[in-house]
């Protein structure tokens, strides 16, 4: 009888849950031999609904471990903090807070503590009385949990410590094909290990999203008087050793990327043609005729029309860009923040790296034009404004038609400064909208870009070049395509078992960049922002008054 795909995962206890699973992946061994051609379309969608199935029940296996885990950590925790505390011929007991308190005659009476309180019992033995016994509130620790199939293992049990996660690890990657199945490429596999949860036993509440926003959270951590004895010092020092933190600080943003518009390519490039520029029509020599009435009456000269003429097409290949990362096996369980860092570390970095590449062709592809060179980055702004009016009267574009402007993100502060340091109005805190209308007001709209000339420190000092160059052109006339990318994460394969690897990540598209309508090009400007501005000498009256 066929395996029949359950609908409804909730329904199933863990033991039919991996029954399914077992099943599912039984029949779905039987695909590998089939070639893709050979799968009809009832075939293919049964392997499709295979899938969908496995990776569900590999989720509702991973969650159920989880959660049994964090169940049995609290159960633990809570018999735990309800023993009584073991004391050997206790005759009556003490307790003893931060203030004195009278004593308590309770012959083996079972001394709990608040949580927060630091708690002494003090037992008398024959007549003798030992030294203080302190009850705090346990630690909290992280909960190992091991994931569903894991030989050795059972699900959702705990894992003391990483050494038998690392045991797991092993167990689990036994149990994948070493042979090369399949072809050259070999198997991939992806399975779960191990859950590491290490707010599943805190119990003073300093765990995110469970009341209090990030802030209050981190000044509740930072508040002395939640400690025992209210202060850091009443304790008398911790003398045990520092806790090592595993978690990796980054910064890291998307800021400063270039913005295009974007086009899905299917195949392997895209043609076009810009076809005729205004100026290519405009310029014609024959552009229609105007006659007197003499000449008409003449039929001289003779009217002459244009002839239209192919354009030639330009073909832009997509290239190839990507991303991949390997990450040995313990590590990963071991450290798997470090593997994380770098993922996400890696990801930033890239887009930086591939809109880098993309600023860099668009300079190639951009022809110089400059109007007359001013002296401060202020004057710059006129500069920009000639050249944009030029470029719209060679279009005879819309006089409100807005040009784009690829700047560094550095160029800000340069004008920024020229600004401030002007006399007559007071632009000392000179805002980014304040700099943002400057260029509103000329119809020109700036993209600040990380990646377009980055600042450099030579020998400690960060400087700037004297001139830069502004690369400008009507919106739309560059234009980004690129391929649906290709997406595999933490794949488990049989050629990289063997060295005790498996691939993190690993990412992969076509992209291309292409100017399809219009020109675009680039304005020499100074970077200079000494603040100087015209001299102060007039002297004629602009009106003459009536004598």
């Amino acid at each position: 009888m066929p395996f029949e795909i359950p609908e409804d995962l909730t329904a199933l206890d863990d033991a039919a849950l991996a029954e399914a699973l077992s099943q599912a992946l039984t029949e779905a061994a039987e695909f590998e031999s089939i070639a893709d051609a050979d799968l009809d379309d009832e075939k293919f969608t049964r392997l499709l609904a295979l899938a969908d199935f496995a990776t569900a029940a590999k989720d509702a296996t991973a969650e159920r471990a989880v959660a049994a885990g964090e169940r049995a950590e609290r159960a633990a925790a809570a018999r735990a903090a309800l023993a009584p505390p073991v004391l050997e011929d206790v005759v009556d007991a003490e307790i003893v807070e931060e203030e004195p308190a009278k004593e308590v005659e309770a012959p083996k009476e079972t001394v709990s503590a608040a949580a927060g309180r630091r708690v002494q019992v003090v037992a008398r033995v024959a007549g003798k009385t030992t030294a203080p016994i302190d009850i705090a509130p346990a630690r909290p620790t992280a909960v190992l949990t091991a994931s569903a199939d894991v030989p050795g293992f059972s699900t959702g049990g705990a894992l003391s410590d990483l050494d038998q996660v690392g045991k797991a690890m092993t167990a689990r990657m036994k149990g994948l094909p070493t042979s090369r199945l399949g072809g050259d490429d070999g198997v991939q596999m992806r399975y779960s290990v191990a859950q590491i949860d290490r707010a599943a036993t805190r119990t003073d509440g300093l765990v995110q999203g469970r009341s209090e926003d990030d802030q209050q959270l981190i000044t509740s951590a930072a508040r002395e008087a939640r400690l025992p004895g209210g202060s850091l010092t009443a304790a008398g020092g911790w003398c045990a050793p520092s806790e090592t933190l595993y978690d990796l600080c980054s910064i890291e943003s998307t800021d400063g990327l270039l913005d295009l518009p974007s086009v899905t390519v299917n195949r392997g490039g895209i043609r076009y043609t810009k076809g005729p520029s205004f100026s290519d029509i405009y310029t014609q020599p024959g552009l229609g005729w105007i006659l007197t009435e003499a000449q008409v009456i003449a039929g001289t000269p003779a009217k002459t029309c244009l002839e239209i003429t192919c354009p030639p097409f330009v073909d832009v290949r997509l290239d190839a860009i990507g991303l991949c990362i390997k990450a040995p096996l313990l590590t990963q369980a071991a450290y798997p923040e470090l593997v994380r860092r770098w993922i996400e570390g890696a990801l930033i970095a890239h887009q930086h790296v591939v809109d880098a590449n993309l600023i860099g062709r668009i300079v190639a592809g951009s022809t110089a034009i400059n109007g007359p060179a001013g002296i401060t980055s202020i004057d710059s702004l006129t500069e920009l404004e000639l050249v944009a009016a030029y470029e719209r009267q060679s279009w005879r574009m819309s006089f409100n038609e807005t040009l784009e402007v690829l700047a560094p993100y550095w160029y800000k502060t340069v004008i920024r400064a020229d600004l401030s340091r002007r006399t007559g109005i007071d632009l000392i805190n000179v805002s980014d909208s304040v700099i943002e209308g400057y260029f509103t007001a000329r119809n020109l709209r700036v993209q600040w870009l990380y990646n377009y000339l980055p600042l450099v420190a030579t020998a400690g000092v960060v400087t700037v070049p004297d001139t830069v160059d502004l690369v400008m052109y009507p919106a739309g006339a560059w234009v980004k395509g690129t391929t649906d990318v290709i997406s595999l994460d933490a794949v488990y394969d049989s050629q990289n078992l063997l060295l005790n690897q498996y691939t993190a990540l690993f990412v992969e598209e076509g992209v291309l960049v292409a100017n399809t309508c219009f020109d675009s090009v680039k304005v020499t400007v100074n970077t200079c922002a000494s603040g100087q501005t015209g001299a102060a000498d007039l002297t004629d009256c602009l009106v003459t008054s009536t004598p």
